[in-house]
């Protein structure tokens, strides 16, 4: 939690330019549209937020939905409009273990983490402040198999593994360049005493986690990154609004293309 404040003050990436051999993949850039630098209000509800989460506080947390709240790109069909605002909430983040199975039990508390946990925020078209940010590209379209199967490394000297664990060799360090996502698995789980070990130039692991990505880098070699360092084309987005001067959950835009 400490960390976090860290990271959201950071200055927010604009524009990154990739680093791949012209012999595996055209090399393009990407940028993060209409970024927003936290203010120390919305840093300080971020991470009220976070501690709801840690404490699984469901309620203290629908008191933080927003009587507007909505889904946009709501491909599942989650959204009811009549229904309450809290209870498409409810709906998007399943944070009653009860009504769910054993396999399935905590995922909605980890989903809403995810999406809290987000080190890049950006300003959408009425206003909303959203987050994980999206990167786009900056060159001619790709087709849709491009932005399914590809993504980026989003942090600086990231370490590639040969296995999901801090123990495993380094096979590569990479910077904001675009990588074939080959499958999420599940590794080592990241404590947070661990978070510290992957700290690179300012970018922390703000949610300990087991997800680990698996990646073709396209020179030849394969290994694995924590997922808190895998950036997509294709994210869902947490909003915020502030109502009164105080800060809310908006909605959800939900990811796909």
């Amino acid at each position: 939690m400490k960390l976090l404040k860290r990271v959201i003050s950071a200055s927010v990436l604009c524009m990154v330019t990739t680093m791949v051999s012209a012999d595996t993949a055209p090399a393009f850039t990407v940028r993060i549209q209409n970024p927003y630098q936290a203010t120390p209000q919305f840093t300080d509800f971020i991470q009220q937020l976070q501690g709801l989460i840690e404490k699984r506080d469901a309620k203290a947390v629908y008191a933080l939905v927003a009587d507007s709240f909505y889904y946009h790109r709501d491909f599942g069909g989650i959204f009811n409009p009549n229904l309450s605002a809290i209870d498409n909430f409810k709906a998007s983040y399943v944070l009653d273990n009860q009504s769910l199975n054993e396999g399935s039990k905590d995922y909605g508390w980890y989903h809403l983490s995810e999406h809290v946990s987000a080190q890049k925020f950006q300003r959408m078209g009425k206003g909303d402040i959203c987050g994980p940010a999206e990167a786009v590209p900056t060159s001619e379209p790709k087709n849709e198999d491009y932005y399914f199967k590809w993504v980026y490394i989003d942090g600086a000297k990231v370490r590639v593994r040969a296995e999901p664990s801090t123990e495993a060799a380094i096979v590569d360090k990479l910077s904001y360049v675009p990588v074939n996502l080959l499958s999420y698995v599940m590794g080592e789980n990241l404590e947070r005493s661990q978070a510290l070990r992957l700290y690179v130039e300012g970018k922390y692991v703000s949610e300990p986690n087991r997800y680990w990505a698996h990646i073709d880098l396209l020179n030849g070699k394969k290994g694995y990154v924590h997922s808190s360092f895998i950036g997509t084309f294709l994210n869902a987005k947490l909003c915020y609004t502030q109502q009164q001067g105080v800060w809310k959950i908006a909605g959800v835009i939900g990811g796909g293309d």
